[in-house]
């Protein structure tokens, strides 16, 4: 074989890498484009469920909540935590530790592992939580006179 021989048939294999390449490469980006967006979602999700720790059932809170379920789908691990938390949610057994234990899994998922305190420590707006907790006195207090048909009036 000659010179040029060896340099047509090395020009040919390079020729046909580049066309494979030249065909893989829109389907590399569309996986890459999807990829990037589920990480995007779910950076989402962790971030608003971490901002909201101190507004238990915030609108955001309950928002972030129902799309983790969905936007996780394919990590058992949060499944199970989230399950656990839904499973326990508004109950006498529901407890911070089930929702510190689901935004874990989410940071380890996401490659930000969280320490307990990271979770359990975070900024509240005094008077907001006095509202909240007044709102939700006026809130058990009608409830109860209602299942016990002796409402009275509120002002």
């Amino acid at each position: 074989m000659t010179t040029a021989e060896y340099i047509s048939a090395v020009a040919l294999v390079i020729s046909a890498v580049s066309a494979f390449y030249a065909y893989k490469a829109p389907l590399r980006a569309e996986k890459l484009k999807a990829e990037t967006a589920q990480r995007e979602r779910e950076i989402n999700v962790f971030s608003a469920l971490m901002s909201e720790r101190g507004r238990w059932g915030s609108p955001a809170m309950l928002t972030a909540l129902n799309a983790a379920k969905v936007i996780f789908r394919s990590n058992q691990e949060i499944l199970d935590a989230w399950f656990a938390c839904y499973s326990r949610a508004g109950s006498d057994r529901g407890n911070a530790d089930q929702y510190f234990d689901m935004l874990a899994a989410m940071g380890r998922h996401l490659g930000f592992p969280m320490r307990r305190e990271d979770l359990e420590n975070f900024f509240v707006n005094p008077v907001e939580q006095k509202e909240s907790a007044v709102r939700t006195a006026h809130v058990h207090r009608a409830f109860a006179d209602l299942s016990t048909n002796t409402a009275t009036a509120i002002m």
